[in-house]
């Protein structure tokens, strides 16, 4: 059963890394210290129908995205000008794995024995009755956004173990935060210059007129919550040991699964992140880099870090 699903991912694993996605020059940091091999890894202190719980919901999991996957090959199989042989050979290796885990999503409720493992690559193993499943995804691009899903839906009706309570205050790098205190602004009108609401995060975002205003601030309040997501991601990489070189701070393109690269240095290693209005707005990448710098660091800041743009 579940041997033969395990034996099916395997083969794939290689298969849909070769799938058209974006590259970067530098490496992947992990951005996410509650990603689904760290909660494994706390397993055992589960209790028994929260370990089954939690297998259920892997497996469940994987399988949505394979048959997701699965609905998307038959689209393109139908369209004109695709690649119908590799389409084709693609869906019949993976089909066999999609029954396989069917077969592992009914055998959990009723295994014997059920354990949960993660090597030191971060990859998950599930025992069902002695069976090996090695869990991976369709889309490796997708995983962490898929295994921070899977950690957070859990983790909302359990109370997981090894969670960094220190850290409560912080969330995941690919949501939106919001700053601890109440955050509150005034408008700055001056003549020859552009209006800017001027907020107690130490942001002030420029706007080229006055009119809008709610919306204006909305946008503001949006950029502030975003850049609260970089630093939490920051922090945690500078804790890990990874090179932060301030200068060299930005975003600098999207990823797959509604990600955007945050590369931190020269070598352009970066973190993923969910950051639109970032990616949408005239930012000043000069004042951000100073801004982020001085909170990761904690220190107080003020930066420009939208500029107004004339209509």
């Amino acid at each position: 059963m579940a041997s033969r699903a395990s034996a099916a991912l395997a083969s794939l694993i290689l298969a849909t890394a070769t799938l058209a996605e974006e590259k970067s020059t530098g490496r992947a940091l992990d951005s996410d210290d509650n990603r689904l091999a760290t909660l494994v890894a706390t397993a055992p202190e589960l209790p028994a129908d929260a370990r089954l719980e939690l297998a259920g919901m892997i497996v469940e999991a994987a399988l949505i995205a394979y048959e997701q996957e699965l609905e998307t090959v038959r689209e393109d199989l139908q369209r004109e000008g695709g690649d119908p042989e590799r389409l084709t050979r693609w869906y019949r290796a993976t089909a066999p794995l999609v029954a396989g885990l069917r077969a592992a999503q009914a055998q959990i409720p009723v295994a014997r024995h059920l354990n949960l493992h993660a090597d030191r690559q971060g990859q998950v193993l599930l025992l069902i009755d002695g069976e090996a499943l090695w869990m991976s995804w369709p889309r490796p691009s997708a995983q962490r956004r898929l295994e921070r899903e899977l950690v957070e839906a859990f983790c909302q009706r359990h109370d997981c173990p090894g969670r960094d309570r220190a850290d409560s205050g912080e969330r995941r790098a690919g949501t939106p935060a919001v700053p601890d205190a109440p955050l509150t602004g005034q408008w700055a009108l001056a003549q020859h210059a552009a209006p800017a609401w001027t907020t107690t995060a130490g942001v002030r975002c420029e706007f080229s007129e006055l009119a809008g205003r709610a919306e204006k601030e909305a946008v503001c309040r949006a950029l502030i919550g975003e850049l609260e997501t970089l630093v939490t991601a920051l922090r945690r990489a500078l804790r890990r040991g990874e090179q932060i070189e301030w200068p060299h701070v930005r975003i600098a393109h999207a990823l797959p699964a509604g990600e955007s690269a945050l590369v931190v240095n020269a070598g352009r290693d970066y973190l993923a992140v969910v950051t639109p209005h970032l990616i949408r707005e005239p930012v000043d990448w000069s004042e951000i880099q100073h801004w982020l710098q001085a909170r990761v660091e904690g220190r107080p800041a003020l930066a420009t870090v939208r500029r107004a743009v004339e209509p």
